[in-house]
């Protein structure tokens, strides 16, 4: 805390904690402990103390934290046990507590205001705070955590594109620093001849790699900080960190610069220190540079990589493109969504609903607790059979909707029948499922079939639905998806424009807004706008995949690129030499590119089968993934190919076109 006692900053009533840069926004002008401020204008609260700026890598991220004590006061049940899994619980534990000893006492603390029934259904384990982060998703992940979550798997991903980058960058070094080894031969000599032993040669050679990796990290550290303010903007939360604030990260960068130099100069400090003085200065050394093994091994390796890369972004792209086009089996033309987060939500959204079907010309509305396409649907705990055993314990997708939703988003009612006002007053007890669902079920005839509550009540099918793509194509999809009919639930409304003169029917609803609800701003936003919304993050996510793939094919080009400028240079003679005796220009670039032909397919041999298993992995999490087929494969090694082809050619012409009488007198 910047400012305020963190020991009674809370404890009444509407009080509150504000960021620093919560208050810059919100009082600029003015000191803002003790100022009144509104959330939602509904919730009144004064400032009790000002908290240093939260990052944005913990679960706990936020600009204003409320005290606990306010929800008594506004209705909540803070008080009963049945509600146990709806807070989140941190206990700060002694340095001498023992985990494992402070969850086995939970148990007899539940039991003792529970039944033995309703608590033996609950197990508790204990989870260090800074390991909640990174283990909200993927495998084993902790459901239903507070935003935002981390992402091991993303982390990973980036961090081993960002190793092989480097590392194709450094082969690149070791390929060219080797093949213009000849060049600096006679260098080697003469240092040799005037005393320089091996070990002074290496620390020469490995001095200069490294003040070349300080230059190109200098040259790195620049473009970062454009590109983290363009990422920070774009991504979805901050991503990219602040290192000049860092001593740790400075630490690092200082030290991966040293490892960078001393593994792109090692082998060339040796190469080039072994050389004999006497030879060299006798003329008789001969560098066979462009046939290196580890030349061509480096050149595999470059090109292996980047097939890796253009492969898993071509089936990324696929799979984005796949599901973006997916028919969602629904009608999202011309729906308005409205959104109601005031205590008596539901009754709002009724109240709003009976006005805009009496007095506008919409087409059709219909109230529900969470719109098709958000994240913001709950998992309904049901028993499949009257026991209520652990055995039978199922969960469900649910959303509570009224008698309009089905009819208005064209769902197919495929059995049973449709929710009505004639059911209202057993809402309570009626559901309708998806085909999913009974097909999970194995249910024959599902139209009357029950299922358990937790309590002692039961809820009845009375009709499935075709089904629907109700939810974002995130971990975890289904279309198993059960419909409650449960009006006290409902806190959205959408409605139907007819697509004529939606302005003046937009206008229309928000003088309904403000005459019927006048203490709230009227807000609105259209259904098709939020699904594609929801796409945004693979969008980005295809982009920048799309973007690495790009760089890792500029660095393995660069270093074909040079490679083939030193042959060219070192094969001067006997370009001139076949010029004369009636080469032509496609036969002397054949001569210089054919042998990178014949590495980058033995590149995409060992890199695409890499690129396979990736790309199935990522594929096997997608509910609705795209067949890899042959088609990829092609695709992928063809490109490499040509691009390989096409920068070993362009620097082969230039060397093709050279004039035969210059180059055999340049001597």
């Amino acid at each position: 805390m910047v400012e305020g006692n963190p020991q009674i900053a809370l404890t009444e009533p509407f009080s509150a904690l504000i960021t620093e840069a919560a208050a810059t926004r919100y009082f600029p002008d003015r000191n803002p402990i003790g100022q009144l401020f509104k959330i939602n204008d509904r919730l009144e609260c004064h400032v009790a103390g000002i908290l240093k700026n939260i990052p944005q890598n913990t679960q706990l991220y936020c600009d204003f934290v409320v005290s606990y004590a306010t929800l008594d006061r506004i209705g909540e049940d803070t008080h009963s046990w049945d509600r146990i899994a709806g807070d989140y619980t941190y206990l700060l534990l002694s340095g001498q507590a023992d985990p494992s000893d402070i969850v086995a006492r939970v148990p007899a603390i539940v039991g003792s205001h529970l039944d033995a029934r309703e608590a033996a259904k609950w197990t508790f384990r204990i989870k260090p705070l800074g390991d909640i982060f990174f283990s909200a998703l993927g495998p084993g992940m902790n459901r239903h955590e507070l935003n935002p979550v981390g992402e091991p798997g993303l982390l990973f991903g980036f961090g081993a594109v960002a190793l092989f980058v480097l590392l194709t960058a450094i082969a690149n070094f070791i390929n060219l620093t080797t093949a213009r080894s000849a060049d600096r031969t006679k260098e080697v000599g003469v240092r040799k001849v005037f005393g320089a032993s091996r070990k002074h040669l290496i620390n020469q050679f490995l001095g200069e790699s490294i003040i070349m990796t300080l230059a190109a990290m200098f040259i790195g550290m620049c473009v970062y900080e454009p590109f983290k303010l363009w990422a920070n903007k774009n991504m979805f939360r901050e991503m990219m960190v602040d290192f000049y604030d860092n001593p740790m990260m400075l630490a690092s960068i200082v030290a991966l610069m040293l490892l960078v130099g001393v593994i792109a100069g090692y082998y060339p400090s040796l190469y080039l220190s072994r050389f004999r003085p006497i030879t060299v200065l006798q003329g008789k050394t001969s560098i066979r540079s462009s046939r290196s093994f580890l030349r061509r091994a480096l050149v595999v390796f470059q090109f292996g990589v980047a097939a890796v890369f253009v492969f898993v972004t071509l089936i990324t792209i696929r799979q984005t493109n796949h599901v973006t086009s997916l028919d969602l089996g629904y009608d999202t033309e011309n729906m308005l969504v409205l959104d109601f987060e005031s205590e008596n939500a539901s009754n709002d959204c009724r109240l709003v609903k009976n006005e805009i079907m009496a007095r506008t010309d919409a087409l059709s509305a219909a109230a529900m607790s969470a719109t098709p396409g958000r994240r913001s649907f709950r998992w309904e705990v049901l028993y499949s059979d009257e026991t209520r055993h652990d055995s039978s314990l199922v969960y469900f997708k649910a959303v509570s909707v009224d008698e309009d939703y089905v009819p208005m988003f064209g769902l197919q009612v495929t059995q049973g029948i449709p929710f009505s006002t004639e059911m209202t007053p057993r809402a309570d007890k009626v559901i309708m499922v998806t085909e999913s669902l009974v097909e999970r079920m194995a249910w024959q005839e599902p139209v009357g079939h029950r299922l358990y509550l937790p309590d002692e009540g039961f809820v009845e099918v009375v009709g499935v639905v075709e089904d629907y793509h109700g939810s974002p194509f995130t971990f975890g999809y289904s279309t198993a998806v059960v419909l409650m009919f449960r009006p006290q639930e409902h806190t959205s409304l959408v409605v139907k424009l007819p697509p004529e003169n939606i302005s003046a029917s937009i206008a229309a609803i928000g003088e309904i807004w403000q005459t019927t609800l006048p203490q709230y701003g009227y807000t609105y936003s259209f259904l098709d706008e939020m699904i594609d919304a929801s796409y945004n993050d693979m969008r980005r996510e295809s982009g920048m995949l799309f973007a690495i793939a790009l760089f890792a094919i500029g660095i393995a080009c660069l270093g074909i690129f040079g490679l083939v400028s030193f042959t060219a240079e070192q094969r001067t003679k006997e370009i001139g030499i076949r010029k004369v005796l009636g080469a032509s220009v496609p036969g002397i670039v054949r001569l210089l590119s054919k042998e990178f032909a014949v590495l980058v397919i033995i590149a995409n041999l060992v890199g695409l089968p890499i690129g396979y298993l990736m790309a199935s992995d990522f594929l096997s999490y997608q509910p609705f993934p795209v067949n890899i087929g042959p088609f990829s494969f092609v695709v992928v090694c063809a490109a490499g190919i040509v691009l390989a082809l096409g920068t070993a050619a362009f620097q082969s012409i230039k060397a093709a076109l050279t004039n035969p009488v210059k180059t055999l007198r340049s001597e």
